[in-house]
């Protein structure tokens, strides 16, 4: 993994994470050498202005957030794959009916019509093999429908709600999900 690939690990990681990250867990994640992840702090921090603190109640590093709104990495960082994909959809646009093209939990997601099928679908683009053009033209979805369809569709579970929950957690159990990231209705 390359420099660029860590610093862009490092940033989801401390934006992902509620409570600061000790040196050791970075280490974890990265795979990487103590050397490495102080290096890589430093280019965060110092070269792309990252408000990157170090906490010592926590024994861990943060994003300070008294420097203002959720810090972001200037320009747009694509991994590889994610740059593939990219590159498929623009082929797809295309060929299919597409609606939108979304980012959801580190997955980029098509939704589209299918004309297989005849009604609206969400394609995973590195699931997408191959694409077809075809002789009709896209079929052109209200934004309305779409709210309609797609606004219970990510998660774990799709469709409208049917019931409700009230989930209990132990302490112990609930310092683990903190850093869980939820969807917003959830």
């Amino acid at each position: 993994m390359d420099r660029f690939n860590r610093i862009y690990r490092l940033h989801r990681l401390l934006k992902q994470h509620r409570h600061p990250l000790s040196h050791r867990r970075i280490q974890d994640h990265l795979e990487c050498s103590r050397a490495t992840v102080t290096r890589i702090i430093e280019e965060l921090r110092d070269y792309l202005g990252a408000p990157l603190v170090y906490d010592r109640q926590t024994n861990g590093y943060r994003y300070d957030e008294a420097c203002g709104p959720a810090y972001e990495l200037p320009g747009l960082w694509f991994s590889a794959e994610e740059l593939q994909a990219l590159l498929a959809c623009r082929h797809l646009l295309g060929n299919i009916s597409p609606q939108t093209l979304l980012r959801y939990r580190d997955n980029w997601y098509l939704d589209a019509w299918c004309h297989l099928r005849q009604g609206l679908r969400s394609f995973a683009l590195e699931r997408i093999e191959t694409a077809h053009t075809l002789n009709e033209a896209a079929e052109a979805i209200g934004p309305e429908q779409l709210e309609a369809h797609y606004a219970q569709s990510y998660g774990i579970f799709a469709g409208p709600v049917e019931h409700a929950a009230v989930l209990r957690f132990t302490a112990h159990r609930a310092r683990w999900l903190a850093d869980e990231q939820w969807h917003p209705a959830q």
